[in-house]
This record gives structure tokens, C-alpha cells and sequence, in this order.
């Protein structure tokens, strides 16, 4: 059986139907110096990370008073498109006055490393 898609706005039929969807997988290790989020706190943060890519939004564990966290953890997103971007960014966990901001960056999917399909 062959599977057989169109895309309604345009009336052609979608060249990604019958191809297995990409995965960008994300292993989220560690940061190191990350800088206080404030002077009353100094050396001290509960940082967490948000993750976001391809319209999805995926948070880290918090860890506690550290400035140098380790995480060990794996996201991942369904991306077919190479121009996607991923943003991460750092914030310090604090309900009362808001998640501070302690860093970000951005990496475009096109940079990713491919890895081979493993599935039999």
C-alpha cells in the first residue's frame, strides 16, 4: 500500500510523505561559570534549561545552589527542516521573583551531526 498526501493549500502532493521523519536529538550535559543571577545570591543559582526547536518547548531538571550544573539528559523533536533552529538558554528556578535569565545560545539543525539509522 502506498501512502499518497497532499498539501490542501497548494494541491501538490507532499515529497516528504512516504520518507521516515528526521529526529534532532539533544544531550544536555553540563555548564560551567555560569554567571549569579544576582549579588545577594553570589555563587549560588538553581539553574534549569528550556530547550526550543521546531515549535517545542522542553525543560531541563532544576539543580540546586550550583553554578557549575550537571545534567546528563536527552530531548529530542521531530525536524525535517535543515533551517531549523534550536535555542537554549539558561535560567536560574526562582518562583517569587521570576526565572532570571544567566545565558543562551543558538544552533542551527543544518550543524547537527547525522547519525545512521539503527532500527531493523
Amino acid at each position: 500500500a502506498e501512502l499518497d498526501m497532499e498539501i490542501e493549500e497548494e494541491g501538490q502532493k507532499d515529497p516528504h510523505a512516504l520518507k521516515p521523519p528526521n529526529e534532532l536529538l539533544v544531550y544536555l550535559v553540563r555548564a560551567r561559570n555560569l554567571p549569579p543571577p544576582d549579588r545577594k545570591r553570589q555563587g549560588q543559582a538553581d539553574p534549569f534549561v528550556e530547550l526550543n526547536c521546531c515549535g517545542r518547548t522542553q525543560k531541563s531538571s532544576v539543580k540546586k545552589r550550583t553554578l557549575n550544573p550537571r545534567w546528563v539528559e536527552q530531548f529530542s523533536w521531530d525536524a525535517d527542516d535543515l533551517s531549523d533552529v534550536l535555542e537554549v538558554q539558561v535560567r536560574d528556578a526562582d518562583v517569587l521573583s521570576g526565572h532570571a535569565f544567566m545565558g543562551r545560545c543558538r544552533v542551527r539543525a543544518s550543524r547537527a551531526s547525522p547519525v545512521p539509522d539503527v532500527r531493523s
